[in-house]
């Protein structure tokens, strides 16, 4: 993730990534993270951005109240969105941008940037999803088995692992695409 932050702020000089999550316990509530922000940096306001799907559940988040009394949350609003709008966050309306990590992890890759994208395939990251996403079940496991396989052979030959991985996982992504959308998903990413 930090390396996709990175290569995603590059091109702004105010923007900074953050890795003090990976140095709190595990499971890591945002609650967490914002307390330990706050002790580090006392003179500094914290304001959290989500998408509207995120701000319809915030009662499911762990010490929501207390969370609430510590930061602003700053809210996309969705285009298609017809919830009404809670008082205490700061709404970003008409925001018209449909990419979300759900659908980014799903292999929509139309929203995100060409170095993102190149880190998400060099990587092989959300491969699998990819794949659930976009073939039936038997196709899906049969993937699932040729990897495990082009994996061992990998090793075995002293071949990329990942490259490896990542052919074998994508060799049926397309197969059940109908032509249209074939070329769509081809022309993002390669």
């Amino acid at each position: 993730r930090c390396k996709m932050v990175l290569s995603a702020i590059r091109p702004y000089r105010k923007m900074r990534c953050s890795t003090l999550e990976s140095e709190l316990p595990v499971p890591s509530y945002t609650i967490t993270t914002v307390k330990e922000l706050k002790k580090r940096y006392p003179e500094h306001d914290f304001y959290w951005i989500i998408g509207e799907d995120q701000a319809v559940q915030l009662d499911k988040w762990k010490d929501i109240d207390e969370l609430k009394s510590l930061i602003r949350f700053i809210v996309f609003e969705r285009a298609d969105s017809d919830s009404s709008h809670n008082e205490d966050f700061i709404w970003i309306k008409d925001f018209n941008c449909p990419a979300s990590s759900t659908k980014v992890r799903q292999g929509e890759f139309q929203w995100i940037s060409k170095g993102v994208l190149n880190i998400v395939l060099e990587e092989g990251f959300y491969f699998d999803e990819i794949l659930r996403h976009h073939v039936s079940k038997y196709r899906y496991e049969h993937s699932v088995a040729v990897a495990e396989t082009a994996m061992h052979l990998a090793r075995v030959h002293h071949v990329d692992v990942m490259k490896a991985y990542i052919a074998s996982m994508m060799h049926d992504v397309c197969k059940e695409m109908d032509k249209l959308q074939m070329k769509q998903w081809m022309s993002v990413c390669f």
